[in-house]
């Protein structure tokens, strides 16, 4: 992504996505005010020390790794979201899915979570309090997603 959504720049209304090209138009109505991954591919540029802060001086990409719950503590309880690690300095950051975002990308970042591979980040997460959604979580994930009657 080479252009934000600043605090000093709400006027700008686009990016491009670091890990696939495409540009993203930023609208306010899509479940986020800091839009800063992309709804397709779900990558991130690694921008925010904090939410929506835009002080990060790192400006990696970020992989969508797995899925997590807001205020989740070692559950699923909230609202979904997703996990991202920036593959230049390592750090995770938990983004709000928006509403434009790609469910059959966000389910696949699951399913992929569920891999023994990526399970050995579990405990990196679990230091810094992120609740890495497990199998047990699918009901909840498949709800979140789907809705409760599909």
């Amino acid at each position: 992504m080479t252009e934000q959504n600043t605090p000093e720049t709400q006027t700008e209304q686009k990016f491009t996505c670091i890990h696939c090209g495409i540009t993203i138009e930023v609208t306010p109505f899509m479940g986020t005010n800091n839009r800063n991954h992309c709804p397709t591919c779900l990558w991130s540029k690694h921008v925010d020390e904090t939410t929506g802060d835009r002080k990060s001086t790192c400006g990696g990409a970020m992989e969508p790794i797995g899925l997590t719950f807001k205020n989740a503590t070692g559950g699923a309880t909230g609202e979904l979201m997703l996990i991202h690690e920036c593959m230049e300095c390592g750090k995770f950051n938990i983004n709000r899915i928006a509403a434009d975002d790609d469910i059959d990308a966000i389910k696949k970042v699951f399913e992929n979570s569920l891999l023994p591979d990526i399970r050995s980040i579990s405990n990196k997460l679990k230091q810094q309090n992120i609740h890495l959604a497990t199998y047990k979580d699918s009901e909840e994930v498949h709800t979140q997603l789907f809705g409760k009657n599909s």
